[in-house]
């Protein structure tokens, strides 16, 4: 069944709203955090609890090499501002600005701002929502939308980050911060956003994020 139809969309954002999100933001300690993701799921999860916008990685997407670039020299791509991007490595399939950041010995990543139409649009999102960064309350966020390789596993574990999460499809103990949900080993996780229940769920609900988020 389709989860994520229109009609159906309609009854699970309606079921989603009024028996799921009040119970999480209840339970949420603590509201002013920066949630880092490579895709859009920090966004939905900042809906989801009704939070301000405290991190720059909304409504855009990073490929997974630069997304865990940026993690792993976070504070170093901070201290840059964007710069428009000529000539994308990962060439867009639709008309929307891509932008760069990295210079010198820093690997120069790619982000892609898919909801924005113009560069300057995301250049003054971007500044505007790195500022309002909580340097010590960083988390960070990511899906594998396709089948997990565990060597990107891996390297997302050694990432210099505390509280960072990496959702699998595929069970590896291993590593601490994999969370494997059950169901996707055939084809990966896809979007985590979608719903996979007429219950109001999200692929991305099977983890707690509210108790990983109070378990600082």
């Amino acid at each position: 069944m389709n989860y994520n139809g229109k009609i159906a969309r309609r009854w699970n954002k309606w079921f989603r709203n009024c028996f799921i999100l009040p119970k999480m933001r209840k339970r949420l300690l603590d509201k002013d955090i920066t949630i880092l993701a490579n895709n859009c799921n920090a966004g939905f999860i900042y809906h989801d609890l009704g939070l301000q916008f405290k991190s720059p990685t909304i409504n855009l997407f990073f490929y997974k090499d630069h997304f865990f670039t940026f993690l792993e020299h976070l504070d170093e791509y901070l201290a840059e501002e964007i710069r428009e991007c000529k000539s994308p490595q990962h060439i867009p399939e639709i008309n929307y600005p891509v932008c760069n950041l990295g210079s010198g010995d820093l690997p120069v990543i790619e982000l892609h701002f898919n909801h924005y139409p113009n560069f300057q649009e995301a250049h003054d999102i971007w500044e505007k929502r790195k500022k309002r960064i909580v340097r010590d309350k960083v988390y960070a966020i990511f899906a594998f939308t396709d089948d997990t390789d565990e060597e990107w596993v891996k390297r997302f574990d050694r990432i210099p980050l505390k509280n960072k999460v990496a959702l699998v499809n595929r069970p590896f103990p291993q590593y601490k911060s994999a969370y494997y949900i059950h169901g996707h080993e055939e084809a990966g996780l896809g979007m985590a956003g979608s719903y996979d229940n007429l219950l109001g769920r999200r692929i991305y609900d099977h983890f707690d994020v509210v108790g990983w988020l109070n378990a600082r």
